[in-house]
C-alpha cells in the first residue's frame, strides 16, 4: 500500500515536471505542438490524479478492513431482536453428579464439558446447547479406580460406543429474577428425552454465569445395571435411578481465541475471582488418635494422596482430598501387628478399601482465618455429612490448611472394639470417635 502511494505521488511530480519542461522543450518547434503537449501533459496529470484517488480510497478501505472484521463477527454474534450469542468456556464450566442407593452408600463425581453456547436476548436466558464428554467421567469421593471403569463400561454409560452427552434448551421461561423455568431435550446414548428444571443466568462485562440443578431418570436412557426398572429382587445392589447433576456454566462474548486467552488470565489472576491450588502430597498430613475410654490410646499418621482448594479472593470456598489408607500406621511405638491390624477388615479393610477422602462443600467466614466447614467425609465407600472448624490462610501463591476432625467411626462400618456393634466389651471396649488433624500444603 505505500509503495502504491509513493508511485503515485511520484507520477504526480513527473506531471508537473512535464508541464513545467515542456514550453522550453517546445519552443524549439513549432507553437501548435507546443499546445498539443500542454494538453497531453494536463491528461496525464489527470490520469495521475485519478490514479491517486484510487489508491487513497483503497488506502482508507485496507485500513478500515479490521473495523470492519470486527462488525461482522458483531453481527454474526449478535441476532436479530438483540439475542447474543455466548459460546461456553470448556475450562470454567463443569458438571458434577451424585447417584445414590435407596438405602446406603452414594458416589458424586464430575464429567467435562466439551463446548456448548447460550443465547440471551436483552440479557435474558432463551436457548442454548452444551455437550458433556462422557468418558471423562471420573468420582471425588476416593472411590477406588473401579468405580470409574464401572461407569464407562457399557452397564453404565457405555462411552467407548457412546462418548458425548448433550442437552439443548429449548425454551426459558423468566420466573423473576435471574431465575427461568427451562425445558429441553437430553440425549444419553444417543437417546433423546425432553426434560425440565430451573435454572439461574446473569450477565455481566460479556461473562455469563449459568447454573442448573437437574435430577434424571436414567433408566429411560437404558442405563440398566442396578435398576429396578430392569431387574427385581436386588436388595442391597438395588441404586437409585435418579441421578442428580448440578451443571456450572461461563460462556463469553467472544470467538473461542478470546475465550481461551480470558480463561488464561483468570487463571494467572487471584485478586477479584476463584483460585485453584493443587495440594502438595509431600508436604500434607493426616495424623489420627484413637482411644479407649479407659485406658491407653495410640497416634499415628496417614499419607495424602492428593487434593486440591479453592479461594475466592483469597477466602476459603472449596476443597477435596484424598487418604491413602494403605499408609497408615502408628507413631507411638506399637508393635507392627497394630498397623496390620488397623488395615484389616476388622477395621479400615484397606485391601478392598485403599482410599478415603473428604470434600468441603462451603466454608463459611468466622473472622480472620477461621471457617465453619461443612463437607462429606467417605471411608470404605460410605459416606456420610461432617462439619468442623478449620483455617487457612494464602501467601506468595501457597495455602495453609489445618483442621482437628472427629468423626464415628461406626457409621463407616469399622466395627471392632466398637460399643455400636457388640456388648459387654470390658476392657476391649475402644472408643468410636476417632480423632484426626489434616495439615494441608497448596499451591499454584
Amino acid at each position: 500500500m505505500l509503495k502504491r502511494l509513493i508511485f503515485g505521488l511520484m507520477m504526480v511530480l513527473l506531471g508537473a515536471f512535464l508541464i513545467a519542461c515542456s514550453p522550453q522543450v517546445e519552443t524549439v518547434e513549432e507553437a501548435a505542438p507546443v499546445v498539443e503537449t500542454d494538453s497531453e501533459a494536463e491528461e496525464v496529470v489527470v490520469v495521475v490524479e485519478d490514479e491517486v484517488a484510487q489508491v487513497v480510497e483503497v488506502a482508507e478501505e485496507e485500513a478500515a478492513e479490521p473495523e470492519a472484521v470486527e462488525d461482522e463477527m458483531e453481527e454474526e454474534m449478535t441476532a436479530e431482536g438483540g439475542e447474543a450469542i455466548y459460546m461456553v468456556s470448556a475450562a470454567d464450566s463443569t458438571v458434577s453428579w451424585l447417584g445414590s442407593k435407596p438405602v446406603g452408600n452414594s458416589h458424586t463425581g464430575v464429567i467435562d464439558i466439551s463446548e456448548g453456547e447460550l443465547t440471551l436476548a436483552d440479557g435474558a436466558l432463551v436457548a442454548g446447547s452444551f455437550v458433556i464428554d462422557m468418558t471423562t467421567i471420573a468420582s471425588t469421593d476416593g472411590a477406588p479406580p473401579r468405580l470409574t471403569e464401572h461407569l464407562n463400561s457399557d452397564d453404565f454409560f457405555g462411552t467407548a460406543t457412546f462418548p458425548t452427552a448433550s442437552l439443548v434448551i429449548n425454551s426459558a421461561e423468566s420466573l423473576g429474577g435471574d431465575q427461568y423455568a427451562v425445558m429441553g431435550d437430553l440425549t444419553i446414548k444417543e437417546i433423546t428425552n425432553p426434560i425440565e428444571f430451573t435454572a439461574t443466568a446473569s450477565e455481566a462485562d460479556g461473562v455469563v454465569n449459568a447454573t442448573a440443578d437437574i435430577v434424571f431418570d436414567r433408566a429411560m436412557y437404558d442405563v440398566q445395571f442396578g435398576s429396578g426398572s430392569f431387574f427385581q429382587d436386588l436388595g442391597d445392589d438395588l441404586i437409585a435411578d435418579e441421578i442428580e447433576i448440578t451443571v456450572e456454566l461461563v460462556a463469553m462474548h467472544g470467538n473461542a481465541e478470546m475465550m481461551e486467552e480470558a480463561s488464561m488470565s483468570e487463571d494467572t489472576m487471584e485478586a477479584g475471582g476463584e483460585g485453584l491450588y493443587t495440594v502438595s502430597a509431600a508436604d500434607s498430613t493426616v495424623s489420627w488418635l484413637g482411644s479407649k475410654p479407659v485406658g491407653n490410646s495410640h497416634t499415628g499418621v496417614i499419607d495424602i494422596a492428593e487434593g486440591e482448594l479453592t479461594l475466592a479472593d483469597g477466602a476459603l470456598v472449596a476443597g477435596s482430598f484424598v487418604i491413602d489408607m494403605t499408609t497408615i500406621a502408628s507413631t507411638d511405638g506399637a508393635p507392627p501387628r497394630l498397623t496390620e491390624h488397623l488395615n484389616s477388615d476388622d477395621f479400615f479393610g484397606t485391601a478392598t478399601f485403599p482410599t478415603a477422602s473428604l470434600v468441603i462443600n462451603s466454608a463459611e467466614s468466622l473472622g480472620g482465618d477461621q471457617y465453619a466447614v461443612m463437607g462429606d467425609l467417605t471411608i470404605k465407600e460410605i459416606t456420610n455429612p461432617i462439619e468442623f472448624t478449620a483455617t487457612a490462610s494464602e501467601a506468595d501463591g501457597v495455602v495453609n490448611a489445618t483442621a482437628d476432625i472427629v468423626f464415628d467411626r461406626a457409621m463407616y462400618d469399622v466395627q471392632f472394639g466398637s460399643g455400636s456393634f457388640f456388648q459387654d466389651l470390658g476392657d476391649d471396649l475402644i472408643a468410636d470417635e476417632i480423632e484426626i488433624t489434616v495439615e494441608l500444603v497448596a499451591q499454584k
